[in-house]
């Protein structure tokens, strides 16, 4: 990953925040939550891409085997009897992978990898989890309210978690 640009990108998105921030400060009522909004997607994609920073300078250490994955899989016969009626039982060849960190890597594998590392306390992970949260909540076709509930107090808390991803770089 190209520092400077990565620099450059966080940088420029901090200067968003700001944008965003200044607006909220501006106006009254609901319009606050749009910019808050805005200003906290923009600020947790900050915090992944530090946390994945993170990682990276870490990438040294030993890397947790990743899920059981089935390759191979062979069908048994038909008289071979699932627990259910539209369910196949097979028979596979399955390994277990070291994790990989790649620039697709996403927002929660980061943070398991960093907590199985030992990187991040239970506690941190536990924030970092949050924040995800709180950055998913642009899926509005999973929202079954709706969401105007973007407030600077969960901006703040955003943000303290950039302070502490800095130190650990």
């Amino acid at each position: 990953m190209n520092t400077n640009a990565f620099n450059q990108n966080v940088e420029w998105n901090l200067e968003q925040v700001g944008v965003q921030v200044g607006h909220a400060e501006r106006v009254k009522g609901r319009a606050r939550s749009g910019y808050y909004k805005a200003a906290i997607i923009i600020t947790a994609s900050i915090v992944e891409a530090l946390a994945f920073k993170v990682l990276e300078k870490n990438k040294a250490l030993e890397m947790p085997l990743e899920d059981w994955e089935c390759k191979n899989s062979f069908l048994l016969p038909q008289n071979c009897v699932a627990n259910d009626s539209k369910s196949r039982l097979s028979i596979c060849e399955r390994s277990q992978e070291k994790f990989v960190l790649t620039t697709h890597t996403d927002f929660k594998k980061v943070n398991e990898v960093c907590l199985k590392l030992q990187i991040f306390s239970n506690k941190f992970f536990d924030k970092i989890e949050k924040i995800r949260k709180l950055r998913n909540k642009i899926h509005i076709q999973g929202l079954d309210f709706t969401d105007r509930s973007y407030r600077k107090k969960e901006l703040e808390f955003i943000s303290s978690a950039i302070n502490e991803l800095l130190n650990k770089l």
